[in-house]
């Protein structure tokens, strides 16, 4: 079994007291819930949007990484120049989302994100990352390894997504960089056989470029609009918990035409039942 370890083991004692210690932080009211305490079955490492937080009862879970701003709003109901405009509160204790080079480069420049804090980078195919960044994605995220590497900067890193020899590309690139990787493995937990088989694939690329970078299995209570069951959910984590250090949890609706989820809110229901099952309290 792969052993547990304190999140981020990869950066020095200063850098993390100065960067991420505010990340274990209850999170303030504005954004939803303070930080509760994971089960002893439970996941090391806890990552979770803002707007996916809010809808779980107060004080569930310990959630060391909390993204806020732009994606992490339930903003999609916002006329699309608004959301394009607009970047949502961060609170203390929550880390921005970057969905594009330009805007984490733009936001270095104007000393908004400082050396010694935590970066989340979420480049996809949408409208908040610019079609030629989509286009070229290993470069841009290469570029923004390079940047974060020199400015002293902590990168969580959630990759484009498929088509597989992509995927497997931005894995490759971005693992020198990054502190920690949220593998794209939701839309295999319908099958907890083919999630365990594709962390482990993902594994396999990132861990032979960087052995020490943190990996978190992705799960989601609606993957591709289409509402998850609780037992395939709890499968699947429990099939890879030895394997990954942690789990990212996405609860929020899928923006339509693909939007078939439990509600206009997500399905949280089956996220509370979720981390239940797998010890978290």
């Amino acid at each position: 079994m792969r052993s547990r370890r304190a999140p981020f083991k990869t950066l020095t004692a200063p850098l993390l007291l100065a960067g991420l210690l505010s990340s274990v932080l209850p999170v303030t009211a504005a954004s939803a819930s303070p930080a509760g305490t994971a089960g002893a079955g439970g996941p090391a490492v806890m990552m979770i949007k803002a707007n996916d937080l809010a809808e779980l009862p107060a004080g569930l879970g310990s959630w060391q990484v909390v993204g806020c701003g732009l994606t992490a709003r339930d903003g999609w109901s916002l006329p699309a120049t608004t959301r394009e405009r607009s970047t949502g509160p961060c609170v203390a204790g929550q880390d921005r989302i970057f969905t594009s080079y330009a805007s984490f480069a733009s936001a270095i420049t104007d000393r908004a994100i400082l050396s010694g804090r935590t970066a989340i980078f979420d480049p996809e195919t949408w409208i908040y990352t610019p079609k030629y960044e989509v286009a070229n994605p290993v470069k841009y995220e290469v570029l923004a390894g390079r940047l974060a590497r020199a400015h002293g900067i902590h990168l969580i890193y959630t990759p484009q997504g498929p088509p597989r020899p992509l995927l497997d590309a931005q894995y490759r690139a971005i693992a020198p960089f990054a502190s920690v990787i949220e593998l794209q493995s939701q839309y295999q937990q319908n099958d907890p056989v083919s999630f365990k088989r594709e962390v482990q694939h993902d594994l396999a690329i990132i861990r032979a470029v960087n052995p020490r970078v943190e990996v978190l299995a992705g799960l989601a209570t609606d993957p591709g609009g289409k509402p998850a069951s609780v037992s395939d959910m709890v499968a699947s984590y429990t099939g890879v918990a030895s394997l990954v250090e942690g789990i990212q949890l996405n609860l929020a609706r899928w923006r339509a035409p693909r939007g078939k989820g439990c509600s206009s809110k997500g399905c949280p229901s089956i996220g509370v039942r979720f981390l239940s099952a797998i010890g978290v309290t």
